[in-house]
């Protein structure tokens, strides 16, 4: 008996320490060095940078009501989409590219096609497979990461070289304090994972044999990337776990094949921050040149977060919502305040010049940004659409839209407000001159908005309809592709009219006269709880004006009519799950919308076994595309071709 507890006394005893120097917030590296010359151009000199260890410490202790945002980076379409970049090795004579949102600037996706070959992301490996002829298709390379401390997210393609994107982990060792001798043997350095976005680039001119050429690895959360020629720029959102006790705060750190292979930390004078937005977090931003394997990524870090990206081919924006001090209001409480201020965006311009990403401006506006596709940069000025959102004691809560115009130092221009007030953006989409925005409370009203001054903005139209867009894809400088749900209206609480979504809504509105658009054509997809990736993610569209071709994945759910018995008033019923695959769609301005067929990876089996409700991702077509002549859908499960005239089967490919 006591053998056994004296056994247990110095493990008890080394928990007890380890506990207490983590109490305490004395975390060094032991693994880390920090960076000064050897991070290139980290300091804006147009943004003030934290000056020591204490000043970090004190700006998170000041601004500690900030919560953190959640990131994201997904959203909708904006700009007439890039033509497909030919390619010598492609043997088909052209060939679907990303569905992206400015021309130009290409945004990473988990499947991609040069015209000869499919890759694709499928489950955590990189699988490229050559797709022509669709008869003889055949999986050329596979990289599986699987036992890796790696998860592959997208990706881009060159001609020569593919850059995999993805999220991992770093084992992060905690140095406390000097130990007494005779204790040093009993205690293990305590450590903590961090998480990181990395990006790895291959040689890829043997498609059987990728050579990893390069690799960049950021710490933080990845969000967004984009592409432009060969440079790829990354955005991480790093969170701090930080405490006001802690006397050492986590720095940002990246780690750069090009400089050496070590995790580096950024020292706090190369930290830069935002004096009006700051939040316990890092924004980490990189420019990666992917065709110089020797040349160090430009790495720069800000004291923030970021939520909403856009970019162009000169500029990166990020929208970042600006958090009240005030307490939120209870309805009918003994707070003092009447009312809470409504939400604004502060806006960080990032200048892509000579292939670097650096800090160039900042403005705001009030509202909050839906996504990426709520903001453009057009004739030097920028534009973006917001809604504001407040509540008020004895209004409660209300809305509103507006669309702002910025000049070239961010300033508010030209802006119109109050837009549909009660309602909020579903979608909106910037062309040229003009911009589209789709708000919804219980109709669809969509808005012509003429942008020709930038100084007085007009509103030139609106048509209002059942249902909603998610997005807005141009079919033409006149013509508008809009993809959402239809909806309901029905008598809710207190007789007051409430909408509810149904089935997926597919429609083509004529907006050569501005003053009046029309809905040309429409088409209804099943019932409520019918979804599609499109609704959150552009890059699961397929459209071809010059093959008059529209596609996406959908999973399709329908109600028994015959079996249904619906009571006055009673609230839509949810369908159950019978389809999951890809619809395709004839598109023309003569011919409107004609459904052409489906195409489904899934076997009579599946089907007989899914019931109610699909749970088998893999055999989920996830991206269409098409290859000269064929159209071709992507899942985990397989790849399978289909004729583009007539879809009849012409081969496939099983994984």
């Amino acid at each position: 008996m006591n053998q056994y507890r004296g056994s247990k006394r110095p493990k008890l005893l080394i928990v007890l320490i380890t506990f207490a120097l983590l109490a305490s917030g004395l975390v060094f590296s032991f693994d880390h060095v920090t960076a000064s010359s050897t991070t290139a151009n980290t300091t804006d000199n147009k943004l003030p940078t934290v000056k020591s260890m204490d000043h970090l410490r004190k700006l998170l202790s000041e601004n500690s009501y900030n919560y953190r945002i959640m990131a994201k980076g997904m959203a909708i379409d904006e700009a007439i989409p890039a033509p497909a970049v030919s390619n010598d090795m492609a043997q088909s004579k052209e060939f679907s590219s990303t569905n992206i949102q400015v021309a130009g600037v290409d945004e990473a996706d988990l499947i991609k096609t040069d015209g000869t070959f499919i890759y694709q992301i499928n489950n955590n490996a990189l699988i490229i497979t050559k797709a022509v002829p669709a008869s003889q298709m055949q999986v050329m390379s596979r990289l599986d990461f699987s036992n890796d401390s790696f998860y592959p997210v997208d990706f881009y393609i060159t001609d020569t070289r593919l850059v995999l994107i993805g999220t991992g982990h770093t084992e992060r060792y905690l140095n406390p304090q000097p130990i007494r001798p005779l204790m040093e043997k009993y205690i293990m350095p305590p450590y903590y994972q961090e998480e990181t976005t990395r990006a790895i680039v291959y040689d890829m001119s043997d498609k059987t044999n990728l050579v990893k050429t390069r690799e960049l690895e950021l710490k933080g959360n990845y969000l967004t990337s984009r592409r432009i020629g060969q440079t790829v720029y990354l955005i991480s959102n790093d969170y701090l776990n930080y405490y006001p006790a802690q006397e050492v705060v986590p720095l940002p750190a990246y780690r750069d094949s090009a400089a050496g292979n070590q995790l580096t930390d950024i020292a706090c004078e190369k930290i830069s921050y935002f004096p009006n937005c700051i939040y316990n977090s890092y924004i980490v931003t990189a420019a990666l040149q992917i065709d110089q394997p020797n040349q160090p990524a430009q790495v720069n870090s800000y004291l923030g977060t970021a939520e909403n990206v856009y970019a162009s081919l000169n500029n990166l924006y990020i929208a970042i919502p600006a958090s009240a001090r005030q307490v939120p209001v209870v309805k009918d409480s003994a707070v003092p305040e009447q009312s809470t201020p409504a939400v604004s965006t502060q806006i960080y311009r990032f200048s892509l010049k000579d292939k670097q990403i650096n800090y160039s401006g900042s403005g705001t506006v009030p509202g909050r940004v839906l996504n990426q596709f709520s903001m453009d940069e057009y004739d030097n000025h920028f534009r973006i659409a917001t809604t504001s959102e407040w509540y008020d004691r004895k209004s409660g809560a209300g809305s509103s839209n507006n669309i702002y115009i910025l000049d070239n130092d961010l300033k508010i221009k030209g802006k119109i407000e109050n837009i549909a007030p009660g309602e909020q953006i579903y979608s909106a989409r910037f062309m040229g001159k003009r911009a589209y925005m789709v708000t919804f409370r219980t109709v669809d009203p969509l808005f012509v908005i003429d942008l020709s001054n930038p100084a007085q903005p007009t509103i030139l139209g609106k048509l209002k309809i059942p249902g909603y867009s998610n997005y807005l894809h141009p079919y033409d400088e006149n013509h508008i592709i809009g993809i959402g749900k239809d909806t309901v209206e029905m008598k809710g609480y207190g007789d007051q009219s409430q909408a509810y979504y149904l089935g997926i809504k597919v429609a083509l509105f004529d907006v050569t006269d501005y003053n009046n658009p029309v809905e040309m054509d429409k088409v209804i997809i099943g019932d409520r709880g019918t979804e599609s990736e499109v609704l959150q993610n552009h890059r699961a569209l397929l459209f071809s004006r010059e093959k008059n071709l529209l596609a996406f994945p959908i999973t399709l759910a329908q109600i028994d009519k015959s079996n249904i018995k619906k009571a006055p008033g009673s609230l839509p019923a949810y369908g159950s799950f019978a389809f999951q695959g890809a619809y395709i769609y004839n598109i023309s301005l003569d011919g409107g919308l004609r459904y052409k067929g489906r195409i489904s990876h899934l076997s009579q089996e599946d089907y007989l076994k899914a019931g109610d409700y699909w749970s088998n991702p893999d055999s989920s077509i996830q991206r269409i595309l098409y290859l000269g002549n064929n159209l071709y859908t992507v899942s985990n499960q397989a790849i399978m071709a289909n004729q583009l005239s007539d879809l009849k089967p012409v081969g496939s490919i099983r994984f």
